[in-house]
Formats: structure tokens, sequence, C-alpha cells
């Protein structure tokens, strides 16, 4: 058990049972990847409310029969109202807390707390913000956790676990010159700790001697005390100096076996690893994945093989030791035990992406490519920013559905994927709830197999509708509405913007559109037409019209670097406002604007077509061809893809 407070903790099992019944709750299915964060998210869709982003956990919108639309808000802490706080009345008395904390103390939980009083509440403050450090790194938070653990370390030199946590978070992050670094000083300060520790027992022990000598008949082991006459509190602040003066060489050996292995030094890893190998039976699983993890980087695929089996033994439901023996049966070519190792690490970890796209690979190698499509979409399904998914679904469209169009999407997905990753490296990590990131990366990667979707109320004839384009500006909606002008549908536009070197065939833009907000009563005058609307102002059309409403789409990376480029021509500032700021505002904004056309095409006002900037570039024909199905007849296809100018794409993120 570690040497901390919470270390019961470490007893605790990783699985346990999600239930859900009720009304409009699916019955008899099973629900994959939920964990104890996603509870007040999935209650709160139940209800109807906002999740807030500030939430680590995401809502279980698969337990629904027809699963609702879920809003995002910045915090429910900043909402006013009773927060469930007990009011002064029914306060705990003070008494019983205080037993209560000596029942936690007595099993074990927490330390004794201190007799001074401002010393137990630093105690009480590190070991929340050691817990903080630690919920962070199971978050994905890691560089937030290593700066927690760092200052931690800094305030408490003896505490090593702290030490030991802030080496962690660099092997995680692959960073070998920090690591090296941390493990040297980790040495050093456990041997001053160490040599404190003796020398405060040894004092302590002294004056115990004096002051309880032991009888005549003590056992040698005694060291000369009368241990029944030290109160428990006394005995156990000793046992914890003891350990303090000691040291686990198993676990330094791990420790520096783990840095060799990041240096790339992996025969002196495999040597010092082989020292931790008595280490304590309920910390030998990790010691060895680590063994497994440099032999398989080694391609000494059986002794691999046979860590990976090492820890099944001790822990049958460890899903990283299924899924090594899953990597290995694939480097050793045995695509069915592939399969079946990666089919048992999802039934224990549904949402882990890479092992549904093993599989998907191994029953691509067995032939069976309908089931390895469906397990390749199910690793970017369940982890849409997957660069590696994309890239073998890129493959595997042009290999075996020999569909170009869909393989380049995948490949453009998978250079997305790398610059959008939650907590890492993406700009609007801090500014938005993962799932909204991970569901605007969906939407933005397209139907592989694109078929009309039935509008739950048939709008009527293109002639009695407004066809809208709209989008964020420097999207496509200029490219679009070229398209529709040139396969047939009239554009409502005017003179007042002409073409420039920005748009050098014409912005096809109406005076009366940019005023939608104070005025919409000329939105009659556009039935039949199109008309450009700009994302932000679409929630002002009026509710009595019908609507045809193509949205497009381009990576926001993209769409500021266009607009500074546009702005600097036009020797204009434009908002005083970083990059990743207005990426965060718009991305809100479409988000927004999207769910509420959602809403609109329930109640039969709308019907509305995603369409992917980069996808009409590199398919106009395709995507012609689905605006004249979205559009009905008269839409002339063929002279809509030849409106499509591809020098025009200026910008790239």
């Amino acid at each position: 058990m570690p040497n901390e407070p919470a270390g019961p903790a470490a007893e605790h099992r990783d699985y346990g049972i999600f239930v859900a019944s009720g009304p409009g709750i699916k019955k008899d299915e099973l629900v994959f990847g939920a964990s104890l964060l996603d509870i007040t998210p999935t209650l709160l869709t139940l209800f109807g409310l906002p999740v807030g982003r500030d939430m680590d956990g995401r809502p279980l919108l698969s337990i629904y029969e027809a699963a609702p639309t879920t809003d995002y808000f910045d915090s429910w802490d900043a909402v006013p109202g009773d927060d469930g706080c007990h009011p002064p009345d029914t306060q705990i008395d003070p008494v019983d807390a205080q037993e209560a904390i000596r029942q936690l103390v007595d099993l074990g939980y927490i330390d004794e707390p201190s007799e001074d009083a401002a010393e137990a509440i630093a105690e009480t403050t590190r070991e929340l913000q050691y817990n903080l450090a630690r919920s962070c790194v199971d978050g994905g938070q890691v560089a937030h956790a290593a700066a927690i653990f760092e200052e931690l370390w800094e305030t408490f030199p003896d505490e090593s676990r702290f030490g030991v946590h802030l080496l962690q978070t660099y092997l995680q992050r692959k960073m070998p010159i920090e690591a090296r670094a941390t493990l040297t000083k980790l040495r050093t300060r456990k041997r001053e700790a160490m040599e404190h520790a003796t020398e405060k027992a040894t004092t302590q022990l002294a004056e115990w001697r004096e002051t309880f000598p032991a009888p005549a008949d003590a056992p040698a082991n005694a060291e000369g005390i009368d241990w029944e006459k030290l109160d428990e509190r006394a005995k156990r602040r000793f046992s914890k100096l003891k350990r303090t003066g000691g040291i686990n060489l198993h676990t330094l050996a791990y420790l520096e076996g783990s840095v060799l292995a990041l240096e790339g030094r992996h025969e002196e890893a495999v040597h010092t690893l082989a020292l931790a190998e008595k280490v304590q039976t309920n910390n030998r699983p990790s010691l060895l994945l680590k063994q497994a993890d440099v032999f398989l980087r080694t391609r000494d695929w059986p002794r691999a093989e046979a860590a990976f089996r090492a820890v099944v033994d001790l822990d049958p439901l460890n899903a990283q030791a299924h899924f090594g023996l899953a990597r290995v049966a694939f480097h050793e070519r045995d695509w069915e035990q592939t399969a079946a190792e990666a089919r048992t690490t999802i039934s224990q970890h549904f949402n882990y992406g890479p092992a549904h796209h093993l599989l998907g690979l191994a029953l691509w190698k067995l032939g069976r490519t309908d089931d390895a499509f469906a397990s390749l979409s199910k690793a970017i399904e369940v982890n849409p920013i997957f660069p590696l998914g994309h890239r073998s679904l890129a493959r595997f469209h042009r290999l075996v559905r020999h569909d170009l169009s869909a393989s380049r999407r995948h490949q453009h997905l998978a250079r997305e994927a790398r610059q959008v990753t939650p907590g890492i490296n993406s700009p609007l990590s801090g500014a938005v709830h993962p799932e909204e990131i991970r569901d605007r990366f969906r939407s933005s990667q397209g139907d592989d197999t694109w078929t009309p979707s039935k509008a739950p109320h048939p709008l009527p004839p293109r002639a009695e509708t407004v066809v809208v384009v709209t989008g964020l500006p420097r999207s496509g909606t200029s490219m679009m509405m070229q398209m529709l002008a040139a396969g047939g549908v009239p554009a409502f536009a005017d003179d007042h913007r002409p073409a420039d070197k920005s748009n050098e065939r014409g912005y096809l833009e109406h005076t009366l559109a940019r005023r939608l907000a104070v005025e919409s009563s000329w939105v009659t005058q556009a039935r039949g037409q199109a008309v450009k609307v700009v994302a932000q102002l679409v929630p002002h059309l009026p509710r009595q019209e019908k609507y045809r409403v193509v949205m497009m789409h381009r990576p926001l990376g993209e769409i500021v670097a266009s607009q500074k480029k546009m702005l600097s021509r036009l020797g204009k500032d434009g908002g005083r406002i970083t990059d990743e700021a207005l990426a965060e505002t718009f991305a809100r904004q479409v988000s927004q604007v999207r769910s509420m056309l959602g809403h609109l095409r329930k109640e039969g006002i709308v019907d509305v077509l995603d369409v992917k900037y980069h996808d009409v570039l590199e398919s106009p024909a395709t995507i012609a061809d689905r605006l004249a199905t979205f559009l009905g007849a008269g839409f002339d296809a063929a002279k809509a893809a030849g409106a499509v100018e591809p020098s025009l794409r200026h910008e790239r993120a």
C-alpha cells in the first residue's frame, strides 16, 4: 500500500456498474465506456439542462431511445441559487466530526492531524493539491499536474512521492532530459531525507529508552523500550519516520529503467528493470508492463508476450496487457489472436480507439472487409481525434472501396487531428468541453457514404423557399453562391461589394442581408433565390418563411488566417483578440447556430445541408450532386461543379 494518507484507495477496483431505468431510457441495452465522472452530465441532460464546460465527464447519450441535444455553458458554479450546502442549523456537531476523522485515521485513509492547527491546515491543503494533481493526470491534463507536483515537492522536499509523480509526468510526456534531471534530484533529496529521518529516529529512541525503559524480560527486538507504554499516535509517527529513513531499491530500479527506456538505452533498461523484479506484488503489473514495452521497442516478441501474459496471470482484467498481447500477435501475423485480444481489450475499455483500430486491421488481414470497416470506423467514432485511425481509413477507402474522395478526406482529417489534441495542443481545450471539440470534429468528418436524410416535415418546392448559404466569413460561402448561381439558383445580391483581390469572382452578397438583425421583412423577396447570410445572423431569419440552408465548414485555423490576410489587404486591424480566442468564439457561435438549425428542422422550418470547404475543392462534382438532391428538380449539377475554381484557395492553417 502506498505510503501516503490516501494509500488504501490503491486497493479500490477499477470497474463498477452503471444502471439507468425510466421513461425514454433504452431497455436491456449495454452502455460502454461509462465512468463515475459521466453521471452528473448525464443527469443534466435527463432534465434538459446544459452541461458545464468545467465538468470532466460526458453525457451518456447512448442510454436514450432518442438522444437529446446537448447544450453547454461555462460553469454551474456561477449560477446563483441553492447549491445544496448545509444551512447553519444543520451543520454537523464538531465533536461528531472529530470522531469521524478518528474513524478514518484508524482505518488508514488519512494521516492523523497534527496537534499544531497551522500544520494541520498545511497538511490538509497539501493533500488536496496532491489529489488534484492525481485527478489532472487521470483527466489528461498532465502538464497542469506536473506544475502542481513540482510546487508540492519544492515545499515538501522530504515527500519523495511528489518527486516520483513529477518524474512520471515527464515519462508520460516523453521528456527524457527533464526525466533524467528529476530522477537525479529525487536520489539526492531521498538521501538527505533518509539522513534527517535516521537522525530524528535515533534521537527519539534514546529519549524513549530513558523515559520508558524496557522490563528485564523484554524481547531482544524491543531496543530497550517498553513499547506498551507508548500511545498509538507516537507509534504511528515513529513508524512513518522509519519508512522515510528507508529506501525502496526496487522502486528506484524501476524508475531508473523507465528513464533509460525513454532515453532509448534499451539494453541497459532491460538489465536495470530486472533488478526491480522483487518489487511488491501490487506493483508487479506496472513493472511487467514497462518491461514488455521495452521488449516491444526492441522487437523481442517472445519476451514481450511472456511479460504481458505474466500481467494477465496477476490481473486478468488488465486492458493494457491484453492490448499488448494483441500488438505482439499482430507483429507475428497471427490475425485471429490479434482480433481475440483486441476484443478482450474492448470489453474492458470500450472507448479505447487503438483497440478498435487494431481489431479492424486484423479483420482486414483476414479478408472480413465489412467487419474491418466497422471496427476502423468505430475507432474514430470513440476517438475522432485519432490520426492513425484516419490514415488507416484513408488506405482502406483507396485499396478496398476505391473511393479516392473519401481517402483524401481521411488523409486531411489525419493531418487536422494532429493539431487538435484536447489538453495538449488544442487552443480550444481550455474554453470548451472536450465533447464539444470531439462533436465538432465528428461533424467535420462528413459521412463516408453520403445519403440524403429525409426531413421530418417536407418543405415546399424551391421556388417557395429561401435558399440560405451560411457559415463563418472566409469559409467558402462565396464559392457556394457561385455554384448555386451556375446551377440555376438566382443569387439575391446587389453590387454593393464588387470583386477584389480577396475574392476575384465576387462576393454575391446583398446589403439587406447585412442588416438582418434589425430588419428582416425583405426576406420574402428572396424566395426562389439564394442569399448569403453570415452564420451569426442566421438566428434572426423570420420563422414564417421556409428555408433550405447550405452551411459551409472550414478548419478554424484556416478561417482565421484568411480573415487576417483579408484585413491586411483592407488596411484594417480587426478585433483586438488573439487568434486562439477568436477561434474559440467562432467555434461557440457556429455550435449554437447549428444546434438552433437542428431544432428548426424538427419544426419543419428549415432543411440543412452541411458542406466542407475542402470537399468542394477536392470533389466538386460529388458536392454538386448532393446539392441537386437537396435542392430538387431544375438544378444543373454539372454547371455547378464547373463553377469551382480551386486556385481561389489561398490560405491554409
